[in-house]
């Protein structure tokens, strides 16, 4: 936001985590990224610049999923990759208003 370093901690009652890291933004200053825990999961979140205000990003069928949030365009729409809790596979995503599209490949691990 107008050219300034920012810091994004996402907020969490971890004792610790291993990684926190923003990997993408938008025009309406809306960053996206993922921290991991001490048990190695991912967990993809949103941060709000302006306002300085953090939420989940989430498989809505399954909430507890490793998920990164990796991309994020002006309209609010989340790319990203996360773990299949049916397969086990690593697939990509497209989060789109609450509904998540699965984009493995069938066969593909």
């Amino acid at each position: 936001m107008d050219g300034h370093f920012r810091t994004a901690d996402y907020p969490t009652n971890q004792a610790s985590f291993v990684v926190d890291q923003l990997l993408g933004v938008n025009d309406e200053d809306v960053a996206v990224g993922f921290y991991t825990d001490a048990a190695g999961n991912t967990h993809g979140y949103e941060y709000n610049i302006a306002t300085n205000q953090y939420s989940s990003v989430v498989d809505p069928n399954a909430p507890g999923a490793s998920l990164t949030a990796a991309a994020i365009n002006d309209r609010g729409d989340v790319a990203g990759f996360y773990t299949n809790p049916a397969t086990g596979n690593t697939d990509g995503f497209l989060l789109r208003h609450g509904q998540l599209t699965d984009l493995g490949v069938p066969g593909a691990v």
